[in-house]
């Protein structure tokens, strides 16, 4: 079986931190989760790591969620898949994400069998 890494990244501390120690991450053959409170400290982790799932809000201080995958599209070599996981449930965000090629638009709270099922398949 593959082992997997993936990066979490949103400004919600806690949001991270429960998503990092409740969801059930060797089920989805996913070896190393690490996150990340800002798109400067995404950059940074991203240019030394790769991961193969980014998982990221759009509303954040200062870079958005959407300006983030656009860098990374533009910056980072290799395949990450990309989900959005937000509170904005707004078809324009979906719309700017599908045009960034994201996998999938997760709206909060999502539940984690939903999650979980949506990590194994990406």
């Amino acid at each position: 079986m593959n082992t997997y890494s993936v990066l979490i990244l949103d400004d919600e501390e806690f949001s991270v931190d429960v998503l990092m120690e409740d969801i059930h991450w060797e089920k989805c053959g996913i070896s190393q989760v690490h996150g990340v409170y800002s798109v400067r400290q995404a950059k940074e982790f991203l240019k030394k790591n790769a991961v193969n799932i980014l998982i990221c809000d759009i509303e954040m201080p200062g870079e958005n969620g959407l300006d983030f995958l656009k860098w990374v599209k533009e910056n980072i070599s290799g395949s990450t898949v990309s989900l959005l996981l937000t509170c904005h449930d707004d078809f324009n965000y979906a719309k700017a994400g599908i045009q960034l090629g994201v996998y999938d638009y997760l709206v909060k709270p999502i539940a984690y069998p939903e999650l979980t099922q949506v990590l194994k398949n990406a």
